[in-house]
């Protein structure tokens, strides 16, 4: 697994597990944290293809 995937899926986890922690707590708060998942979960995806992509390659060097 690339660096880059585990540093994606790290931050996404960690803000999703902050969206579910402050839904009690403040739910505008919370409410403001999806547009923040949603663009941490579009840039995992992008990061993700180019190394799908490619995967070929790398195991043929």
């Amino acid at each position: 697994m690339d660096r880059t995937l585990f540093v994606g899926l790290f931050l996404w986890c960690t803000v999703a597990g902050t969206l579910v922690k402050m839904w009690p707590l403040d739910r505008l708060a919370a409410r403001v944290f999806v547009p923040y998942l949603m663009w941490v979960s579009v840039v995992d995806m992008l990061s993700f293809s180019p190394i799908r992509r490619n995967s070929d390659r790398a195991l043929a060097t």
